[in-house]
């Protein structure tokens, strides 16, 4: 069901929005610095805090593995082999540790910013931005160590993720680094954790990467390192998708996502570039009706620099002032004063101003700019894009329908319901609803009208009581009546707040609404309420209404006089038109040459007559000649007649399939633009014979070593040599050794090793010692016998 807008004229306002992220999400993040942070927080705050067991569902949301292997598997940032086959793959539930042998055994709930920082306090313990699905084995490997860049290596998981001393200056300590492909993932969700519990974050037990505060929260190396690992692995598909998903259970998002230039903004630092070198081209703007104007452009060539984004200001007077360096100008998208400025990110290529007034003429400058904060530097020199236009003439406002019981039009017919008591139905120029009786206004098309709004109005009551109510039932669409009304309005008390309007009054003629808000009475004990005005979502076809009594005496009722549908009448509409909107079954041979080619029509109505953009997805070309690609193609001045567009897979690509691929058009006054989606695969091709045999065919290249314990050390020390026995050096206590191709550590829980890459026809001594303790606190069993096995391969 349609939810809707209910006002109470001078009095209040009840809103029932969408679970979805309004482009308003952020509008109260407008400062720089600590502020900012600060203003972060309270947009983030609150969210809901999930259980420890219900993460094992929402893994299968957040970390599903559709960007990689792409077969919906388990993605675990301490496995996943990015730019080839992952070393190992799990299945969603089977798979959950449970207890593990080694990497591989299964995949477990990994806290990254480690819970012993926050003493295992909630809601932190659960929170989904910082708790990842991950190798159970690598997770105990790396425990509570701080992420950093390791320079001597103790343990490197299969995925190249590395635990050992840190080389990250500043910091010595043991650390443990993730690939280059998450790093920045990690850094995120680590500036996500400052902010989302700034109120807290200061008095957890922390850890060597926490400085202790409030605002800067990380210590200098820590940061400073946080701040590259952000610049170097920007922002993916992948951690967008995961931050809709968190947002889909929890409610809140992570703003370092959504909006990367924010790290910067408040923490500074960071790779510093130098002035973009090049301005945007192809700067233009179209009105779309009458409160919308849409601007397009080229990003700017990169040359020396390419810029981060572009500040575009807008104005009335054709009257600007150029932007100055060091000075992160705050957003401001209320044009009411007919000026108004926005950032946007290089790549983007569009953005739509709304809100703004009928008949009005705008005018547009951008600046390409680098960096954010102190360190914003624009480019303020070159050819600088400007571009106006002028907004369509205001629909028509007025009536749709109106019912006030005396003959105007246009006319809202009624069915009353008038069987309860004779004395209801049409009394004068009104229409008096007692008892339990009720009004149906007729369903009324609304499909040309924009910003429809239903008011009830001028109505009294007499013998009305607490227990009494005047119900409203709207239907949109034909979905029929709801069970409970959408509006109730009752006499209660001014302060119980039970009713979603309420109104009464006193002995001394004051009413209330329950927020207490006084209202005028017209007379005394017959309380006169304010206009209640009810919001249509636009794109609705049709509205009917029903308005019934709901007392508890037949003698009690409501007189309602004039009841009214008003909406602003929409012009014509432009529209691109596409056929068909979908192209299937591209395909070639993975070596051969691009696929065959297909096509499709463009065409409009009620175009005005601007430039018309297709730009082809990154795996397919387009073409108006069948076939020299062209990307983007520009139909200049488009006037809507009929063009063919033809389209091919590109040659070159992986096996791989290539689904979903969108060819983006806009332009031609369509604010809403079209688009032709793409679906295509490379098979993989038939292949010439090998050209070699294998070598040393039967011959085994690794041995595997078990043992049995009665208690669980620490870990195991392996040694292994090629001469004897007696040719081995017991480990020294308090000696921290590094896993070589002699030596290898392995956690007390194993019970086997596979020692691999070992040469044919050759024997080989082992030797384990268990140990206790880490980072020079080793205590090592080296009295009595220590086990050595032979072993010949």
């Amino acid at each position: 069901m349609k939810k809707f807008i209910l006002f109470i004229v001078l009095v209040s306002v009840y809103t029932i929005g969408y679970a979805q992220i309004p482009s308003g999400y952020y509008d109260a993040a407008t400062g720089t610095g600590y502020t900012l942070k600060t203003q972060l927080f309270n947009i983030i705050d609150g969210h809901s805090a999930q259980t420890y067991d219900a993460l094992w569902t929402h893994f299968q949301t957040t970390d599903v593995d559709d960007y990689y292997e792409n077969d919906g598997s388990p993605l675990d940032m301490y496995s996943e082999n990015p730019t080839g086959a992952d070393p190992y793959n799990w299945t969603f539930v089977s798979d959950q540790c449970g207890n593990y042998s080694g990497e591989g055994s299964c995949y477990n709930r990994e806290h990254s910013f480690p819970k012993s920082w926050f003493n295992d306090g909630y809601p932190m313990y659960t929170d989904l931005f910082h708790l990842y699905l991950t190798d159970g084995y690598v997770n105990g490997q790396r425990g509570n160590l701080p992420f950093g860049e390791v320079g001597s290596v103790s343990c490197t998981s299969q995925n190249g993720s590395k635990k050992g001393s840190s080389s990250y200056p500043g910091y010595s300590g043991d650390v443990f680094e993730p690939i280059d492909e998450f790093k920045g993932d990690f850094a995120r969700s680590y500036f996500y954790m400052a902010t989302r519990y700034e109120d807290v974050i200061s008095g957890w037990p922390g850890s060597d990467m926490l400085n202790g505060t409030s605002d800067q929260v990380y210590t200098d190396w820590a940061l400073n390192m946080l701040l590259e690992w952000h610049a170097n692995d920007p922002v993916s598909q992948k951690e967008i998708d995961r931050n809709d998903a968190v947002y889909s259970i929890q409610g809140n998002r992570n703003p370092f996502i959504d909006h990367p230039e924010y790290v910067n903004e408040i923490w500074g630092g960071g790779k510093i570039d130098p002035e973009p070198s090049n301005q945007a081209t192809a700067f233009s703007a179209v009105a779309g009706r009458s409160s919308q104007i849409n601007l397009t452009w080229t990003d700017a060539v990169a040359g020396t620099q390419a810029p981060d984004g572009y500040i575009i200001k807008v104005n009335t007077t054709n009257l600007f002032t150029n932007p100055v360096d060091g000075t992160d100008p705050s957003t401001d998208t209320d044009l009411s004063d007919g000026t108004g400025v926005v950032k946007v990110s290089h790549g983007l290529g569009s953005y739509a101003f709304t809100g703004l007034s009928a008949e009005t003429t705008y005018y547009f400058k951008m600046w390409s700019y680098t960096n954010s904060g102190v360190n914003i530097d624009f480019n303020v020199g070159g050819t600088i894009p400007t571009a106006n236009a002028t907004t369509d003439v205001a629909g028509t406002s007025g009536a749709i329908a109106i019912q006030d019981f005396d003959g105007t039009t246009p006319n809202w017919s009624y069915t009353g319901d008038g069987s309860v008591d004779a004395a209801y139905g049409k009394t004068g120029n009104g229409y008096r609803i007692g008892g339990t009786s009720s009004i149906t206004l007729s369903s009324v098309d609304i499909s040309a009208y924009s910003s429809v709004k239903v008011y009830i109005s001028d109505a009294s009551a007499g013998g009305i009581e607490n227990a009494d109510a005047l119900q409203i039932f709207v239907n949109v669409d034909g979905a029929g009546f709801p069970a409970t009304p959408d509006i109730t309005i009752q006499e209660s008390d001014p302060t119980d707040g039970t009713y979603n309007v309420s109104w009464g009054y006193t002995a001394s003629n004051t009413a209330y609404t329950t927020a207490g808000t006084p209202m005028t009475v017209n007379g005394d004990g017959a309380t006169g309420f304010a206009n209640v005005e009810i919001s249509i979502p636009d794109g609705s076809s049709t509205v009917e209404l029903k308005i019934a009594a709901n007392n508890n005496n037949s003698t009690e009722y409501y007189y309602i006089d004039d009841i009214k549908i008003e909406g602003e009448s929409a012009g014509a509409t432009s529209t691109l038109i596409v056929s068909p909107s979908t192209l299937s079954g591209f395909t070639y041979a993975q070596g051969a040459s691009s696929s065959t080619v297909q096509s499709f029509t463009i065409s409009g109505t009620d175009l005005d007559g601007s430039d018309v953009i297709l730009t082809a997805p990154a795996n397919y070309e387009i073409s108006t000649s069948d076939f020299s690609a062209t990307n983007p193609i520009t139909l200049s001045s488009f006037d809507g007649a009929e063009t063919t567009i033809y389209v091919r897979l590109k040659s070159g690509l992986s096996e791989a399939t290539y689904n979903g691929e969108n060819i983006v058009i806009s332009g031609g006054g369509d604010a809403n633009g079209a688009i032709v989606t793409c679906n295509g695969d490379v098979t993989v091709g038939v292949k010439p014979e090998p050209t070699n045999h294998v070598a040393d065919f039967g011959q085994a290249k690794s041995i595997t070593l078990s043992w049995e314990n009665a208690e669980t050390p620490g870990n195991y020390l392996i040694m292994m040599n090629t001469t004897g026995c007696g040719d081995f050096v017991a480990p020294v206590d308090g000696t921290t050794y590094t896993t070589s191709e002699y030596l290898k550590i392995v956690t007390g829980a194993q019970n086997s090793f596979l020692w691999s890459n070992l040469s044919a026809n050759q024997s080989y001594y082992f030797v384990i010692v268990p140990f206790n303790g880490t980072a020079g606190n080793e205590n090592y069993k080296t009295d009595g016998t220590i086990p050595c096995v032979q072993k010949d391969l």
